[in-house]
């Protein structure tokens, strides 16, 4: 039961030890996001105000899941997708990067980063950040294979928008 389990999570959140690392705080702090999120899009529905402590709650919530141990690219992925919808580029876009930092082999993370990419710079844009983040020292070992498809992504815009050289350029 959805309801009860946020009803529960925010009840837990109250004793939930700063330093708690397990499975349960996890889920706990995952839970507790996901209620204040839903509350703020019913009260953004129904055109209600609402408190700003709950985005504030949600932001925090998330903070602790991106340096908890259990957490995964998917908790950054929500964070993000959650500020994005809010109109909070800027922050959306720290979350993705910190995100990246962590799990720099995230297909889900590597999908906001072309969307992102794309949005802010085009397709050609999209080539060259990738072609930038290859030669960094600390590359991933995995990071060519999303490079490249990064350049496909490229070249369908390219040739949806028939720019024909651009397109084959990129697929090449």
């Amino acid at each position: 039961n959805a309801d009860e389990a946020h009803a529960r999570a925010e009840a837990a959140m109250r004793d939930l030890p700063a330093d708690a690392q397990g499975a349960s705080a996890m889920r706990v702090l995952e839970l507790f996001a996901q209620s204040r999120q839903q509350a703020i899009w019913k009260a953004l529905r129904e055109k209600q105000d609402w408190p700003a402590q709950w985005l504030t709650d949600v932001h925090a919530a998330y903070a602790v899941l991106a340096r908890h141990p259990l957490a995964t690219d998917r908790h950054l992925a929500a964070h993000h997708d959650f500020l994005r919808s809010l109109g909070a580029a800027a922050q959306a876009a720290s979350v993705l990067d910190a995100g990246l930092a962590r799990f720099p082999e995230s297909w889900v993370l590597h999908d906001r980063l072309r969307a992102r990419l794309l949005a802010e710079k085009g397709p050609d844009g999209l080539e060259a950040a990738y072609d930038a983040m290859l030669k960094a020292p600390d590359a991933s070992s995995n990071l060519e294979w999303f490079a490249g498809y990064a350049a496909i992504v490229a070249a369908e815009f390219h040739r949806r928008a028939s720019h024909d050289e651009s397109a084959l350029a990129a697929y090449d």
